[in-house]
């Protein structure tokens, strides 16, 4: 029979070592050399973004509209059988809707906490009610700058809300409460760039945990003034974008909009956004609610491709090979036989391996342990007082 595998290489050393010779098959413990292929294969996917499209994907709205209307019965379902009804029903239009995608690789080896944005042609916000926050840096704005502000917000700036200084972030909202509250007033976050490396720690967990961390965008000119002419700009445009983030793992998350978009923007969207994703080698697609299952839209024929093979003929070279048991070190006897559940007293016996003898006092506090007299001989220390 051919020697079990197991999650360990020295477990798989341990077995072969019951034969004096393995037919066909070999022990090989592959020193560092051997895994500088696939390390350099392992690059992050933030860097190859901008490379040729790695994967083509073509999912057809037919499937979309489905999946939508699965989700939106669901929903109407969870509504109906639920025992405690709500005081005020959660219409489709006040439902987010989510895109899963899973990747083949890692999105990003490296952890980002910077926020991204993909332009889409619909808004997924109501732009009629869509009210925005912007946090600046200190003394970013003088008064002329905010009268101008004021005018513009009867029509380029008209979903503008509230503009807050770092400052501000610091004193007037820093509990827990206070950025809730903050939280829930606003729908979109805006933030200057010059302060994005603050903005994580200023807002934490309480932004960052939800759908609607600060996107960042730039406000400022080369001289770094304020300019109004790019506050809008970037301003309009963030209206019309999705964020998203890079995680460092295989699974992402973006927020679609809402279950009752018209399907004819969400299915536009979708494809602005399947466009950017053709660059990452995806495994799957799914659209889902908060709590709903998973549907998934797109499922790719090849998981790997001939880049995720391993080149054996290069790893025997850099490897260390053992065609003889005699030939493999005790110490990796020893630790396969933990791997294979073996107790490591008994492993440690089998190999004469000797344990440190306990001094009297160690002794003397192991049984007063094991007869639950009294507890042993550790220094207490003092309780603080009340």
């Amino acid at each position: 029979m051919p020697p079990r595998k197991t999650r360990s290489s020295t477990a798989a050393a341990a077995l072969a070592a019951t034969k004096a010779t393995i037919p066909k098959e070999k022990i090989v413990t592959k020193n560092k050399k051997s895994s500088t292929k696939k390390d350099a294969e392992n690059i992050s996917l933030d860097e190859e973004v901008n490379k040729d499209i790695v994967q083509e994907l073509n999912i057809k709205e037919t499937v979309i509209d489905k999946a939508v209307e699965a989700l939106s019965k669901w929903n109407q379902q969870q509504t109906e059988s639920s025992s405690k009804k709500d005081l005020f029903e959660t219409d489709d239009e006040d439902i987010p809707l989510y895109l899963q995608i899973t990747s083949k690789k890692y999105f990003s080896t490296s952890k980002i906490l910077k926020p991204r944005m993909i332009n889409v042609p619909n808004s997924i916000y109501d732009l009629e009610e869509c009210k925005v926050c912007v946090f600046v840096k200190d003394d970013l704005i003088d008064e002329d700058n905010l009268n101008r502000i004021e005018i513009l917000k009867e029509n380029k700036l008209k979903n503008l809300g509230q503009i807050i200084t770092v400052k501000e972030l610091k004193g007037k909202y820093q509990t827990f409460e206070s950025k809730r509250k903050l939280l829930s007033e606003y729908d979109l976050f805006l933030t200057d760039s010059s302060i994005a490396n603050m903005i994580p720690k200023l807002l934490g967990k309480t932004f960052f945990g939800s759908s609607k961390f600060p996107l960042t965008i730039s406000l400022t000119d080369n001289n770094k003034k304020l300019s109004i002419d790019k506050f809008v700009k970037n301003f309009e445009k963030s209206l019309y974008s999705i964020s998203y983030m890079l995680p460092m793992g295989i699974n992402m998350s973006i927020r679609l909009g809402m279950l009752g978009q018209n399907k004819k923007y969400l299915n536009e969207n979708i494809k602005c956004i399947i466009k950017f994703l053709q660059k990452f080698p995806i495994r799957l697609i799914q659209l889902k609610l908060k709590n709903s299952p998973s549907l998934p839209i797109f499922i790719t024929d090849k998981v790997y491709d001939e880049n995720d093979i391993e080149d054996v003929e290069e790893n025997e070279k850099n490897s260390i090979v053992f065609n003889n048991a005699d030939d493999i070190p005790i110490s990796i006897y020893a630790e396969g036989l933990k791997e294979l559940g073996l107790d490591e007293e008994e492993a440690d016996k089998i190999f004469g391996r000797k344990k440190r003898t306990l001094t009297e006092a160690e002794i003397s506090d192991k049984n007063k342990v094991e007869n639950n007299d009294q507890e042993p001989n550790i220094k207490k220390t003092k309780k603080s007082k009340k």
